[in-house]
Parts: structure tokens; C-alpha cells; sequence
């Protein structure tokens, strides 16, 4: 199952820049448009689902 953005719904690439709210939401960087005191990390998908165990889940 791909990921998705949780804006725009398209599925992320690795090289994609994303934002990770404080549901775990991750977000086309370009795309997120809430309070950036939401934001709890930021960085490339590939560096997102390398780093926080639940996305690697996801992607099996």
C-alpha cells in the first residue's frame, strides 16, 4: 500500500520534501497549509520512512 499525501491524496515518492504533523500525517511540503507549530519533523519520504518504524509498516 502506497502512501499517500494527506492533502493533495497523491502517492509520495522517495524524493518528495514532506512534512510529518503531530498525527503522523506526512504532507507534500508544498501542499501543507495548517500552523507550522504542527509540524513535528520534515524531510525527504525516503528519510521519513527510513527514520520512524510505523511508515516501514505501511510500505511492506
Amino acid at each position: 500500500m502506497q502512501i499517500r499525501c494527506g492533502e493533495c491524496k497523491k502517492a509520495l515518492s522517495l524524493a518528495d520534501e514532506v512534512v510529518m504533523n503531530q498525527m503522523n500525517c506526512l504532507t507534500h511540503k508544498e501542499c501543507y497549509l495548517h500552523a507550522p507549530s504542527f509540524v513535528i519533523d520534515a524531510g525527504t519520504y525516503k528519510y521519513m520512512i527510513e527514520k520512524y518504524w510505523f511508515f516501514q509498516l505501511q510500505n511492506h
